[in-house]
């Protein structure tokens, strides 16, 4: 026991990446809304963000931050894998948005004022380059709930976790950078970080496991 224990604490600390959307946005009845906060309420509001994922193979976890600002409320938050990446905050309109592909968490109860709610979406982030992460709430009233947007003093964090360097462990399968869309020109912004934990009043669940992947229109979108 005490053999393992001493094994434990040797290993070295994970690296970790924060990186910001490179665009954001709130679609309200298909129209875009473009300020500082992300809205979601039952069919009337979605968020849509969009990271870009760095070529860099290894990562072991990814978990999606959000900060309430303004207004509060509960319901249940479902977080999904969109089926493209193609569209940017001045694109972005109903009829050509992401739809919703695969669900990777899922959180219920209140959201309060202030709080930072953190969830593993580790299944929405399968290899290098940009994915859609859309944002709903299932209410059974009018109520919404609002999180600081990329333009705020409180923007969206995706936290990728990776071994330290040199050491073996990739979750990402070799790619080649021809099939991929490494000629976007969105760049999100990166923070190395020696360790990020959750925050303490941070809520995580489980992901819903995905088994595959949509076939895109242009190949290496996801």
């Amino acid at each position: 026991m005490a053999s393992f224990a001493a094994e434990k604490l040797s290993q070295p600390p994970m690296e970790v990446l924060q990186l910001l959307p490179t665009d954001d946005v709130t679609l309200d009845r298909g129209e875009p809304e473009r300020n500082q906060r992300l809205k979601v309420e039952g069919e009337r509001r979605r968020a849509y963000l969009r990271f870009d994922i760095p070529e860099r193979t290894g990562v072991r976890s990814a978990r999606l931050r959000l900060t309430q600002s303004i207004d509060s409320g509960t319901g249940t938050l479902r977080y999904f894998l969109g089926d493209h990446a193609d569209w940017s905050e001045d694109s972005l309109a109903a009829t050509a948005a992401p739809s919703l592909w695969i669900q990777v968490a899922e959180r219920t109860g209140v959201v309060q004022r202030g709080q930072v709610i953190e969830v593993d979406v580790s299944n929405a982030v399968q290899r290098p380059g940009p994915i859609t992460i859309i944002v709903t709430l299932d209410t059974t009233d009018e109520d919404d709930i609002w999180f600081g947007s990329r333009e705020s003093d409180t923007p969206p964090q995706l936290i990728l976790s990776y071994p330290p360097s040199g050491v073996e462990g990739s979750q990402f399968p070799d790619t080649n950078s021809s099939q991929r869309s490494g000629d976007s020109e969105h760049h999100g912004a990166v923070r190395m970080l020696k360790s990020v934990a959750p925050a303490a009043n941070a809520t995580n669940h489980p992901p819903v496991v995905a088994t595959q992947f949509p076939r895109f229109a242009q190949a290496g979108q996801l």
